[in-house]
């Protein structure tokens, strides 16, 4: 209820919201967003997601008033999504997605839709949501909502549920699995009177879990931390999904030493929250040690779970394409399978990992040296043939040669008697079956008995066998 009233506040945009008791003067199980002993109950962290600046917000009524005057005016946009921004700046290139699960955890639909701008104080209609139906689709269902910047960052989130067949209907929500999800502690600072801890909250079952709370207990596990300050809780997650909670206390409020951080929730399992882990160093490593020359390099990467992109570089610091990668979660890491290629050839070539967080783009930060070499030809490259139209020719005369060559040579150049390139055109090349016809036109600065050499390139390097030109110059 708390929730709706502020969502609907800002979805209107009204100019005011009378709210009866917001919290209790005495110990109650109702009429409250934080208790008599300053426990932040649910509907505390409901209010925080709907008075974000910039939020994503559902209008649940399926249409307007009938009153043709009040309908439009009260209830403008129906069963529709909506950007609110009451930041104070405007956005460009914002994404409002949804994606929608049943209770056994599927993933059933996704809709985005981006706004090229959205203005100050702008209430935006994006779409209005396609519930999924079908055979085997439960009728209650599960909706997350984000608002994605043009780099994929997550500007802000919310989350429905809908019984989309009886409405008010939840009693099937009793029939949820307990799913037992995975806190981690990632970090921890205690040098101050304010204790301030990082907790990742994982869900690696099939079983949506909703209502999640991270609760801090005293060191003897029984009595709460009062008052503790989290960053969000009463939180949803989805099977696969993982979210950060930060949490401050002050160390006058810890009876001891360390505090007990434990996991509970409408369907969530009672446990405990593991104690932090060395940080996971970040490696990378290649499938093998040489390849050819665009051939697929598949890179291990291992990062700490905070990392959510990673790229590569090689020795020159230019990023190297991607082709494919996959990522798997494990408790504190992530293994990142990519694969990459290199499109020139040599030995000790370096393809470096830079990795991207909450603090951005870093630099390298793991190397994998591998070699790198042509693939032997299907036709030994050779240069063939070469003949002239002219063997004596005046100074700076035009002079054509036809080179004749294997189909892999694709390079032709011209040098003089001391092995110095000379200038040329190269008229035509023109492949029949295996033999590529060079026409190349070049001419000689200075008069004498001169020698022009022909030397050809392919893929893997210079030719050792060039081919030989004797002219006289006039």
């Amino acid at each position: 209820g708390h929730k709706a009233m502020f969502e609907s506040f800002s979805e209107d945009n009204s100019s005011g919201l009378l709210m009866w008791m917001s919290q209790s003067a005495w110990p109650s199980t109702v009429w409250q967003i934080y208790d008599y002993y300053y426990d932040t109950n649910a509907g505390y962290y409901a209010l925080k997601t709907a008075s974000q600046p910039l939020n994503i917000i559902w209008n649940p009524t399926q249409e307007s008033a009938k009153n043709e005057t009040i309908g439009p005016m009260y209830n403008p946009n129906p069963n529709t999504i909506s950007i609110t921004n009451d930041t104070g700046k405007e956005y460009t290139d914002l994404t409002a997605r949804i994606r929608i699960y049943d209770m056994n955890g599927n993933l059933l639909s996704t809709q985005e839709e981006t706004a090229e701008t959205v203005a100050v104080d702008e209430v935006k209609p994006m779409f209005a949501v396609e519930w999924p139906t079908g055979e085997g689709v439960t009728p209650i269902k599960f909706m997350q909502c984000e608002i994605v910047d043009a780099g994929g960052n997550i500007l802000a989130s919310n989350f429905y549920w809908e019984n989309t067949q009886s409405y008010r209907d939840y009693q099937d929500m009793s029939t949820l699995e307990q799913a037992e999800l995975d806190g981690q502690i990632l970090s921890a600072d205690t040098a101050g009177d304010v204790y301030r801890y990082t907790i990742q909250v994982s869900n690696n079952t099939d079983i949506p879990a909703v209502m999640t709370r991270v609760k801090t207990v005293q060191p003897d596990g029984n009595e709460l931390v009062l008052p503790t300050y989290y960053s969000d809780n009463y939180f949803a997650l989805m099977p696969g999904q993982s979210k950060k909670i930060s949490v401050e206390f002050d160390k006058a409020k810890l009876q001891g030493e360390t505090p007990t951080f434990k996991l509970e929730g409408f369907n969530t399992a009672e446990s405990r929250v593991k104690e932090m882990e060395e940080k996971t160093e970040i490696t990378v490593e290649a499938d093998k040690d040489s390849y050819f020359v665009n051939e697929s390099i598949i890179l291990t990467v291992v990062t700490p779970d905070d990392v959510d992109r990673v790229g590569l570089q090689n020795e020159n610091g230019r990023y190297l394409g991607i082709q494919k990668m996959a990522v798997r979660t494990e408790p504190g890491r992530r293994i990142w399978t990519v694969t990459t290629s290199v499109g020139t050839a040599g030995n000790n070539r370096q393809i470096s990992v830079v990795v991207h967080d909450t603090d951005g783009w870093s630099g390298p930060v793991a190397t994998a040296t591998i070699d790198v070499g042509v693939a032997p030809p299907e036709v030994e490259p050779k240069l063939l043939e070469v003949s002239a139209d002219k063997y004596n020719a005046s100074v700076n005369e035009d002079i054509i040669v036809t080179v004749e060559t294997t189909t892999n040579v694709d390079k032709i150049s011209l040098q003089n008697e001391r092995g110095k390139g000379l200038s040329n055109t190269v008229l035509s090349k023109e492949d029949r079956g295996d033999v590529r016809t060079w026409k190349i036109k070049f001419c000689v600065g200075t008069a004498g008995s001169r020698q022009v050499t022909v030397v050809g390139r392919w893929e893997g390097g210079i030719l050792e066998e060039t081919l030989p030109l004797n002219f006289v110059i006039r």
